[in-house]
């Protein structure tokens, strides 16, 4: 996708596309690992939604999700800046959850 958008620019500009790709940080940011209890999801919205459809709707919305323990782990993606605490986690399931629920 980033090669084609490049591709266009150079179209529709009149330039020429450069070889590679140059990706620049200050700082390398570790990803951030939070922990998710589903019991927290409970206890901040007075329901919560089955296990599975939690994990599907962090994935959906580019989240890594290791269920396999009693909490759910999960791995911010970089693009996700507005992400630091298990409840950004909470609120960005209710938010589908619940849309899913209204429709």
């Amino acid at each position: 996708m980033l090669a084609r958008a490049a591709q266009l620019m150079a179209d529709l500009g009149g330039g020429t596309v450069a070889r590679g790709v140059l990706d620049a940080y200050r700082i390398r940011r570790p990803h951030r690992r939070l922990t998710l209890r589903l019991a927290r999801i409970e206890r901040v919205v007075g329901a919560c939604p089955p296990r599975a459809d939690a994990v599907r709707i962090l994935q959906a919305l580019g989240f890594a999700v290791d269920d396999s323990g009693d909490d759910l782990q999960v791995v911010v993606p970089s693009f996700r800046r507005d992400v630091h605490q298990e409840d950004d986690l909470v609120e960005e399931i209710v938010r589908i959850w619940g849309y899913i629920r209204s429709h």
